[in-house]
């Protein structure tokens, strides 16, 4: 959580319309293009806005300036690090050096992307079962922000969980539709017309892509994941964020990777 926003800030809030009309998006979108990132593209409520944009420039975003005891490999465009909140006994994140909306917007301009993305997975996956990977695609990420509200910011990442529970069925029941793929590059492709999508895969040659959501809850997966493992008292990572467990099981995966703690 960061101190009170500039005074700068909250003037440019104030003099927001009430209600966000087609000029002041148009701005935002400028705006956010200006500072380099994607802050705020889908929600244009003034409070929300504002602060977003903010804590960008704070670099509040926990993947913009990730915690060094967290990380585990950054070779870029890709970063893994491990997840706070753990609901499973590995719990890691592969996510984007770079702010870019979603995997499927970074494969269009780096078509080596989907390979890069299953080495990282295979060198965190090692001898050990599959790693369950997941994608909320074109969701930004959320920070606690003012009054409880969140600001958001979009930072692409993957979500690797060690289960061996099947959720592609229980997920199913929340959109409209669902394709499957036999390669990421094949998902990303598909993923990348989709206005924001949920992709699932439970193993490298395993993808599906959801699209066309139906009140999918927040932090859906991690939902998912925490109600077939019987933990879902642990699913919101800020209610739960266990930070030292989360660096523990860091030195834990560095160790993995011959690096050293």
């Amino acid at each position: 959580m960061v101190g009170e926003v500039p005074k700068r800030l909250r003037l440019e809030a104030q003099a927001l319309p009430k209600e966000p009309s087609d000029s002041c998006c148009i701005g935002f979108v400028e705006e956010a293009k200006r500072r380099g990132c994607y802050t705020c593209l889908n929600c244009l409520y003034k409070k929300k806005t504002i602060l977003g944009l903010y804590l960008n420039e704070q670099n509040s975003c926990f993947l913009c300036a990730p915690d060094s005891r967290l990380l585990i490999d950054r070779t870029p465009p890709l970063l893994s690090m491990v997840g706070l909140g753990p609901i499973t006994d590995r719990y890691l994140m592969i996510a984007s050096v770079e702010h870019v909306r979603s995997f499927a917007d970074l494969h269009r301009i780096d078509s080596d992307l989907a390979a890069q993305v299953e080495t990282f997975r295979r060198r965190l996956q090692g001898a050990d079962p599959p790693l369950l990977m997941t994608e909320h695609g074109r969701v930004p990420v959320c920070v606690d922000g003012e009054d409880g509200h969140d600001a958001h910011c979009f930072h692409a990442h993957f979500l690797l969980f060690e289960t061996s529970k099947e959720i592609r069925e229980l997920c199913a029941s929340y959109f409209m539709q669902s394709e499957d793929f036999s390669s990421l590059s094949e998902a990303l492709d598909y993923a990348s017309d989709c206005d924001n999508y949920h992709l699932l895969s439970p193993s490298e040659d395993e993808y599906r892509v959801f699209s066309g959501a139906l009140n999918v809850p927040r932090q859906f997966f991690r939902q998912m994941v925490a109600h077939v493992e019987g933990s879902e008292a642990n699913a919101d990572w800020r209610e739960n964020p266990s930070h030292g467990k989360a660096i523990e099981n860091a030195k834990l995966e560095r160790q993995r990777q011959g690096a050293t703690s």
